[in-house]
């Protein structure tokens, strides 16, 4: 599930937004209803649930594929806005995984909107 993903650059991710707010882990652990001690687990590099990782998002309001984009490598600047405007603020890791090699694949760069319309397209094709 974690293939291609450096976890413990989310947790990194994850404590610096925490930390930015000035937050205490047991403060964040509280609004995204989980414990203190998953949280520190995710910090420290563990995987962490998908649905932890909701959570955790919303709590620190981003949103999950903004925390994934971090432990993916670096990311095309249009991929990173659309993440942040929430264009495709449901995307599945294997779904950001795929949408980070859409400019070698288009030959082109993408914009925002160009990320949301592959996001689009990928679920809907047909499964094999």
């Amino acid at each position: 599930m974690w293939q291609g993903y450096d976890i413990g650059a989310v947790g990194e991710e994850v404590r610096r937004l925490r930390r930015a707010r000035g937050w205490s882990q047991t403060r964040l652990a509280t609004m995204a209803g989980i414990s203190r001690q998953t949280l520190s687990e995710l910090e420290r590099g563990r995987p962490p649930q998908p649905s932890t990782l909701d959570r955790v998002a919303r709590a620190l309001e981003t949103t999950s594929s903004a925390l994934l984009m971090a432990g993916a490598g670096p990311m095309p600047e249009a991929l990173e806005e659309a993440c942040e405007r929430g264009l495709i603020a449901d995307a599945s890791m294997e779904e950001i995984l795929r949408l980070r090699v859409a400019e070698d694949f288009l030959g082109r760069p993408c914009d925002p909107w160009d990320y949301h319309a592959l996001l689009a397209l990928m679920r809907r094709r047909p499964s094999s």
